[in-house]
This record gives C-alpha cells, sequence and structure tokens, in this order.
C-alpha cells in the first residue's frame, strides 16, 4: 500500500472511533467490532474506500489504544486490565509502592 498522508478529517475520523471504542468499554461493552460495525456505531458512513483501508491497514493496528486481532475485528484496550475488585487492590499496591505519595488501601 502506498503512504498515505492522513488529513485533519482523517484523524478526526480515527480520534471518533478511538472515542467510541473506550466509551463502548467503560459501559461494558466488551465484544469486537469489525471496522464496518464501528463506521456503522459512529455513524460515519461516508468514509471512502483509501481512508478505510488506511484505518485497517495502520491506524487502528498501530493504535496504542486499540487492540486488532488478526481475523480484523477491534476492541479497545485499557491501560490497566483490572476486572475485579482483587486486581485494582494488586495494581493499586504496585503504584504505591512506586509512588512518592502515601496511598491508603
Amino acid at each position: 500500500m502506498a503512504h498515505f498522508n492522513p488529513t485533519t478529517f482523517v484523524l478526526s475520523v480515527l480520534a471518533k472511533i478511538v472515542r467510541h471504542m473506550r466509551q463502548r468499554h467503560m459501559e461494558g461493552d466488551d465484544h469486537p467490532l469489525n471496522l464496518e460495525e464501528i463506521l456503522d456505531e459512529t455513524n460515519q458512513l461516508d468514509v471512502g474506500n483509501k481512508i478505510k483501508a488506511w484505518l485497517a491497514a495502520e491506524a487502528l493496528k498501530n493504535n496504542p489504544k486499540i487492540s486488532a486481532s488478526p481475523e480484523g475485528t477491534y476492541i479497545y484496550k485499557p491501560p490497566y486490565d483490572v476486572r475485579k475488585k482483587s486486581g485494582l487492590l494488586k495494581l493499586l499496591r504496585k503504584v504505591r509502592k512506586h509512588c512518592s505519595t502515601y496511598i491508603r488501601i
């Protein structure tokens, strides 16, 4: 694929996708979506094929906030993978060891 130089419009499409995927994650919706489903849910159906190809081949695969599967589906990648109370406590204890401010757990 030839080098694609993203414009402001293209970057706004990507930003809207990342925000939407984060919101889905925050609401507990954790099943992966393909690119067409994401564009449909974000009401970005006017995105051209060149932009779709760039999103699929580069932008979403290389985005640190999105996890891409080999099947071509995407899901939000949270900064910390905390699923239960015990995981949160473990993370807080780890952070407390490296933090100069006292954290009471």
